[in-house]
């Protein structure tokens, strides 16, 4: 369960409009939405019921449990205790399953390396097309414990992208507010969006292409892609933001670094990718 007080900047405002502030995802609040229960005040409520300054939410996700049928391939583990873990997530493959994905997900292959108990809670989840590191819970409590960490932006995530084109400078920020459509499943730059910072540095220049290392300050939807086409080098592969055609989009999470929400020290987890 996550408890949280409405101050008076949502006077007014929908339930929905608060979790988008506070950074919930698109396909978070979904899931206080179709899989938990949103109560205002100990009341059960609907994303679009508005809020008063001084309301108690209390968010509970995941609430209908049920168990994901293991895959014939098993997840890879690069850190595992008795309270989360990371895991390796391939490219092309789905992290939850949906109605669109209901086998072969990074779900079902973490059920097939924990067994037929395990409950899938993914903390810092990478699309379809994005390889690489994903950090998990084991119970609901460490679950609650890493969101409240994630939105205070205490778990450092870094990626590696292969770009087209030449990028000049060799680092630099992106500051370009971000805003998400559904209906497209696109984000765009738009005044109307959302804060949205992204650093990045060059990694090698090659005849036509840079890798580049990206450091999200932010966490919105598609932010790396939609940023770094923003700025004229989309990411190779990723046709949905202007690049074009190749075996798959060159995005991935190389390294997870947050401090043990119960352990005094510092899990660091990397994992390179050449591309």
């Amino acid at each position: 369960m996550i408890k949280l007080t409405v101050n008076g900047e949502f006077d007014g405002k929908t339930i929905k409009e608060y979790f988008q502030k506070q950074g919930y995802s698109t396909s978070q609040i979904k899931r206080f939405k179709y899989d938990g229960q949103i109560l205002l005040n100990g009341q059960a409520v609907t994303v679009r019921h508005p809020l008063t300054a001084g309301d108690t939410l209390e968010l509970t996700a995941n609430v209908r449990l049920h168990s994901l049928e293991p895959s014939s391939e098993t997840a890879a583990l690069l850190y595992c205790d008795k309270y989360l873990y990371v895991a390796a997530k391939p490219c092309n493959v789905a992290t939850h399953p949906d109605r669109t994905h209901r086998a072969n997900t990074l779900g079902n292959m973490l059920a097939s390396a924990f067994g037929k108990d395990f409950r899938l809670r993914i903390i810092t989840r990478l699309d379809k097309v994005t390889s690489g590191l994903v950090l998990g819970a084991l119970d609901e409590i460490t679950a609650e414990k890493l969101n409240a960490m994630q939105l205070r932006r205490e778990i450092d995530k870094t990626y590696v992208a292969e770009t087209e084109g030449i990028v000049p400078l060799d680092c630099g920020e992106i500051n370009l507010p971000l805003l998400r459509q559904d209906d497209k499943c696109l984000t765009v730059v738009s005044a109307d969006g959302k804060a949205a910072q992204t650093k990045y540095e060059v990694i090698e220049r090659r005849i036509s292409s840079t890798i580049v290392r990206l450091y999200p300050l932010t966490g919105r939807t598609h932010q790396l892609r939609a940023h770094m086409a923003a700025i004229g080098y989309p990411i190779i592969g990723d046709k949905t933001y202007g690049a074009k055609s190749a075996e798959r989009v060159k995005l991935h999470c190389e390294r997870l670094t947050f401090k043990h929400p119960y352990e005094q020290k510092t899990v660091d987890v990397c994992l390179p990718c050449e591309f």
